[in-house]
Formats: structure tokens, C-alpha cells, sequence
């Protein structure tokens, strides 16, 4: 159980983007179980405190669906949609294209931090799938919310060696692609703070089917919290003449997120 770190995880693909928009779509229109989605404005709306009776039936509603998604019966996946993001578009424009240019760099030496076991900055090939190194995909590790956790708190320096991904102050590639600092700041602040929404009624499920719950929990979590990952992942145009099915692939290996939420940006 984490109790302060909220991943977001921001793909692009080559080609470009349009390709992962439209396997996504696909995806969900073939699972047998429908991915629940809620509005943004849903969202919004269950955060204020009125007894109006509309609005009570809509936090039911709100909380209903989180049941579905997340909750214990066997249809649920694990996965909610949020809707009607507001400057979602722009800032994912704004990003995404950035993938590439960080991928196809020839010298990556300014964004590379070993020190962070490659959890922080660039990262090719340093993770396994299917007992190989993964070279399909290349990804980059920032905190979108500060650049150094160990200037806003007294950290000791065992923690800091046992949690170095986290603790490691974030590299930018500042000469070879200026812009990425603050598209990807702005792309993961969005979907921080869509967290920050969803944990609400979030708390409100649990707090509902869990008699002892702390009341907003994880509310309070993800609000306080500067504890945060976000990932830019890029995917490789691959020659799969002459491979195997299992030389490739668009997943990732089995893993646990060690986060109290993990947002997409499809």
C-alpha cells in the first residue's frame, strides 16, 4: 500500500500518435465488459457540498460507477475513463510529438541519470519483457510537480538510497529539446489534479463498502503528496522480418504500480 506516490503515464508512439489512439479504440470496443466512463464536470460537481436532491442522486450515481469500475465483482477492470478534460487536447498535442525528438537523439547524455537505476530521465533497454531486455520502447522519467523532493523535505539518507527513482532530482534535455520541461509539467499536472478529483469519490466508495475507513484517505494522499512519476513513452518503429512473436511487443512486462493512482493519456 503506497501512501504517497501518484503515477501518470503519457505514451506516443511511431508513427505518430493517431495509430495508439485508434488501437486504443479498438481495444475497448472488443473487451466484453464496457471501460466505465464519468465526466470531468461529474467530477467537479461531486466536490461541492449541497443536500440538493439532484445533486445527492448524482453523487450516488458517481459513486455507483466507481463500484463498477474498481470495485470487487468480476466484470470490473480496474480502469475508469474520464471525459470532457478541460486543455486535455492541447497540452497532449503540446507533448506528445516531443517523444519522438527525445527518442531519436544521438546524444541522450544530458537526460540520462544512472544514479536513479534509470528511473529518472531516459530509459532504453534497461527493462526486461519476456526475459530480454525491451527494446521496443524508450521512456522518460520526470516528477511533474517538483524537480528535487529533497529541497521541500528532510530526508534521511538510507531512505534516499532505498528510493532512488524518487529521490533522484529530475534531468531535462535543456540543449537538445527545450520545450519537453514544461510540456510535460503541464500534461502531468493536468492529470495530477484530475486524480486529486477522482480521489473524492474514491474515499466515498471505499468509506461506503468499508466500515473504518479514514474519511478522504486518499484524498488527502494525493493532495499533500509531491511524491509523483510521470513517464513519456515512446514505441519504436520495429523490422519484424525474420522475429518472433516474442523478440517485440507493445506491452510491458507483468509489474505492480507502486502508486495510490495511475493516470493514461491515450
Amino acid at each position: 500500500k503506497s501512501k504517497h506516490i501518484h503515477i501518470s503515464i503519457i505514451k506516443s508512439v511511431e508513427p505518430l500518435a493517431p495509430v495508439n489512439i485508434a488501437s486504443s479504440l479498438i481495444t475497448m470496443a472488443t473487451m466484453p465488459t464496457p471501460v466505465v466512463s464519468i465526466s470531468y464536470d461529474d467530477l467537479v460537481n461531486f466536490a461541492t457540498d449541497d443536500d440538493d436532491s439532484n445533486n445527492v442522486k448524482n453523487r450516488d450515481d458517481l459513486i455507483q460507477k466507481l463500484g463498477q469500475a474498481f470495485g470487487n465483482d468480476e466484470s470490473a477492470l480496474g480502469i475508469l475513463a474520464v471525459t470532457g478534460v478541460p486543455t486535455l487536447e492541447e497540452k497532449r498535442q503540446r507533448l506528445l510529438p516531443l517523444a519522438r525528438r527525445v527518442a531519436l537523439l544521438e546524444d541522450k547524455s544530458e537526460m540520462v541519470c544512472e544514479a536513479s537505476k534509470y528511473q529518472t530521465g531516459w530509459s532504453h533497454g534497461k527493462e526486461m519483457f519476456a526475459g530480454k531486455p525491451d527494446l521496443a520502447k524508450g521512456s522518460f522519467y520526470a516528477n511533474p510537480l517538483i524537480d528535487d523532493m529533497t529541497t521541500v523535505r528532510d530526508v534521511p539518507q538510507d531512505v534516499k538510497e532505498a528510493n532512488p527513482g524518487f529521490f533522484a532530482p529530475n534531468v531535462w534535455p535543456d540543449k537538445s529539446v527545450p520545450e519537453l520541461e514544461v510540456a510535460l509539467k503541464e500534461l502531468g499536472r493536468l492529470v495530477v489534479d484530475v486524480g486529486r478529483l477522482l480521489a473524492k469519490p474514491c474515499d466515498a466508495y471505499v468509506a461506503r463498502e468499508c466500515s473504518g475507513y479514514a474519511t478522504h484517505n486518499l484524498s488527502t494522499i494525493l493532495q499533500e503528496s509531491k511524491f509523483c512519476k510521470a513517464r513519456l513513452l515512446h514505441y519504436f518503429s520495429v523490422d519484424r522480418s525474420g522475429a518472433s512473436d516474442g523478440d517485440f511487443s507493445d506491452w510491458c512486462g507483468w509489474h505492480n504500480d507502486h502508486g495510490s493512482l495511475t493516470g493514461l493519456i491515450p
